[in-house]
C-alpha cells in the first residue's frame, strides 16, 4: 500500500459524536451514556447508546461527516509542536492506534492539547463532497480537563510515504496486540533520551563550579555554546571541514563547549577573583587552568571506561578534552600549553578559540570596558590566520549578526 498526499487538514475540536453526547446529556440527563472504543459501548453499539447517535448506524463503524460547504470565519491559528516519540502500536481491532509519549502537542488560541495517540481507518470515515479517501488519519490530542482536538488527515494514494511505511510495517499480527518490538524499541529510545537529558544537566553543573567562582564570567558558558555552534554550522558544507562537522558532531560540540574553562576550579581565588590586571606570574598560573581541566576530564574517561561506558568516553568527552586543553593554542603557535601550530590545533580548540576571544573582548570586565561587535570583528581580523584559522575567521564574519543575537540573548 502506498499513501501519501495530504489533501485536507482539518481540526475538530470536539468530535461531533462528543457534540451530540454533550445535546443528548442535556435534552434526557437520566439516558446520557459514556461511549467508548469496546466493550457493550464500543463502535458497533454507538448507534443504540441514544436516539441522537443513529447516524452512527449509517457508517461502518463511526459516524462519517460529509464536508459539503465551507464558511469563512475568523478562528485562531493552530500552532503544532511536535518531537520525536517512541511508539506503541495497537491493532485495537476496530483501528491500528500508536499512542504517543508526552511532550508534543497543539495550540488553539490560549488552549494548549497534548498529543495522546494516532489512528488510522482505510477507507476514510468522512467525506468532501462527497469523495471518500483512501485513508484517513486521526491525530488526537487532549487538554488537562480532558476536552479533546483532532486534527484529521485524509490521505489518497499516491507516492510511498515513509512515515506510513514505517508504521504499517509495525503493525502486530494479531488484534487485540501490540507490537513488543516497537514497544522495546520505544523504552530504549525513552531510556537515551533521559541518559541524555542527566548527561546535559551534569555537564552544565560540572561548568558552573568554575563559574560560581569567576564573579566575571556570568552567562559565558552559555553564549560560547551558542558561539561555536554557530561556527559550526558554517563550515560544515567547507571542504576542509566537511567530513568532520556531521549533525552528531555538531551537536557534540555544543554540549562539551561549556567545559572549556572547568579548570578554573583549581586556580586559587587570589588570582580568579582579582579585581584587576594578573601580574606575568600570576598569568602563568592561569594557564594552567587549561591543564587542570584536560586531567580532570582525562580522569573521568578512565572511570567511565571501567565502567563499560567507554563508546561515551571516546565521542563526548573527547571534544571536551580537546577544547579545555587546546582553546588557548594560537595558529602561528604561541599559544599556551602546548605551543601546537595549524591544524595540529584540534578543530574544536580552534572553534573555541574564536567564540571565547569573542566573548572576552566584548564582556565588560572590572579592569576594561566592554568592546562593540565592530571593534571585535576587528580585533579578530587582525588575528585572522596569526591567532585563529582564517577560515574559522571567515565564518565569524558571515555569522556575525547571528553573534550579535546570542549576545544580546544572554547578556549580563
Amino acid at each position: 500500500m502506498k499513501h501519501a498526499h495530504i489533501r485536507l487538514v482539518a481540526l475538530l475540536a470536539t468530535l461531533s459524536i462528543v457534540a451530540a453526547t454533550a445535546r443528548a446529556g442535556e435534552a434526557k440527563p437520566s439516558a446520557q451514556h459514556e461511549w467508548e472504543y469496546g466493550k457493550e459501548h464500543g463502535p458497533a453499539h454507538w448507534g443504540d447508546l441514544d436516539p441522537e447517535f443513529a447516524p452512527c448506524k449509517v457508517g461502518q463503524r463511526q459516524s462519517p461527516i460529509d464536508i459539503r460547504e465551507t464558511v469563512k470565519a475568523e478562528l485562531p491559528p493552530i500552532e503544532f509542536d511536535y518531537h520525536p516519540s517512541p511508539l506503541r502500536i495497537v491493532d485495537n481491532g476496530h483501528t491500528i492506534m500508536a499512542s504517543y509519549a508526552s511532550g508534543s502537542s497543539i495550540k488553539v488560541g490560549a488552549d494548549r492539547y497534548e498529543l495522546k495517540q494516532l489512528h488510522f481507518h482505510r477507507p476514510s470515515e468522512n467525506w468532501v463532497r462527497g469523495k471518500r479517501y483512501a485513508m484517513e488519519a486521526h491525530l488526537v490530542h487532549a487538554d488537562a480537563s480532558g476536552r479533546l482536538a483532532v486534527v484529521a488527515l485524509l490521505l489518497e494514494t499516491g507516492r510511498e510515504n515513509a512515515l506510513v511505511r514505517e508504521l504499517w510495517n509495525d503493525i502486530p499480527r494479531e488484534k487485540g496486540k501490540e507490537n513488543r518490538n516497537r514497544v522495546l524499541q520505544g523504552m530504549v529510545l525513552e531510556r537515551t533520551r533521559e541518559l541524555a537529558a542527566t548527561q546535559d544537566a551534569t555537564i552544565l553543573s560540572m561548568a558552573t563550579l568554575a563559574e560560581t567562582r569567576d564573579p566575571e564570567t556570568g552567562r559565558h558558558l552559555r553564549r560560547t555554546q551558542g558561539y561555536v555552534r554557530a561556527l559550526a554550522l558554517e563550515l560544515r558544507d567547507h571542504p576542509r571541514f566537511c567530513d568532520q562537522l556531521d549533525d552528531h558532531t555538531i551537536e557534540l560540540l555544543f554540549k562539551s563547549a561549556p567545559l572549556h574553562d572547568i579548570g578554573k576550579v583549581g586556580v586559587p581565588d587570589r588570582i580568579l577573583r582579582k579585581p584587576a590586571r594578573l601580574t606575568p606570574e600570576e598569568y602563568e598560573d592561569m594557564k594552567k587552568h587549561t591543564l587542570y581541566g584536560y586531567e580532570a576530564i582525562v580522569a573521568t574517561e578512565a572511570l567511565l571506561a571501567e565502567a563499560g561506558a567507554a563508546s561515551v568516553a571516546t565521542s563526548f568527552l573527547r571534544f571536551a578534552r580537546e577544547v579545555a586543553r587546546s582553546h588557548h593554542e594560537k595558529w602561528d603557535g604561541s599559544g599556551y600549553p602546548d605551543g601546537l601550530r595549524g591544524d595540529a590545533i584540534p578543530l574544536s580548540a580552534r572553534l573555541m578559540a574564536v567564540a571565547d576571544v569573542y566573548d572576552a573582548v566584548t564582556s565588560k570586565r572590572v579592569y576594561k570596558p566592554g568592546f562593540t561587535h565592530a571593534e571585535t570583528t576587528a580585533e579578530i581580523m587582525n588575528g585572522r590566520g596569526s591567532y585563529f584559522d582564517a577560515d574559522v575567521v571567515d565564518a565569524f564574519r558571515a555569522r556575525g549578526d547571528e553573534f550579535m543575537k546570542i549576545a544580546r540573548s544572554h547578556a549580563e
